[in-house]
């Protein structure tokens, strides 16, 4: 039995915010590796366009998606409140984040 292959990335970042009217968290992926990810996996997975993955912050990980921002030819993954409290995370902090994506095909 052969398994799906995985894509892997890594990357250090600095968290941001914005209010939408609650405030809401965010790590951009580089522009690179989503170009990269766009390119393999399109934006066709779900009406959104958004990628799910497993994300990780030092020995933490937990599912999210990834939302595309065509605008900036980025990805965005959001922190919860749940992560950013077992963490400790706030905005203009920088963090290292390490993303696997389980390919669709």
């Amino acid at each position: 039995m052969s398994s799906a292959p995985i894509l892997h990335y890594e990357f250090t970042e600095t968290i941001w915010s914005y209010k939408n009217p609650n405030e809401v968290f965010f790590v951009t992926m580089p522009k690179p590796m989503s170009e990269e990810i766009l390119d393999l996996v399109g934006i066709s997975l779900n009406p959104w366009g958004t990628v799910p993955v497993t994300a990780t912050v030092g020995d933490f990980s937990w599912e999210s998606s990834m939302f595309p921002r065509p605008e900036r030819g980025v990805y965005d993954l959001p922190l919860n409140a749940r992560v950013r409290k077992r963490l400790k995370l706030a905005s203009g902090q920088a963090i290292s984040v390490s993303i696997e994506i389980l390919l669709p095909f």
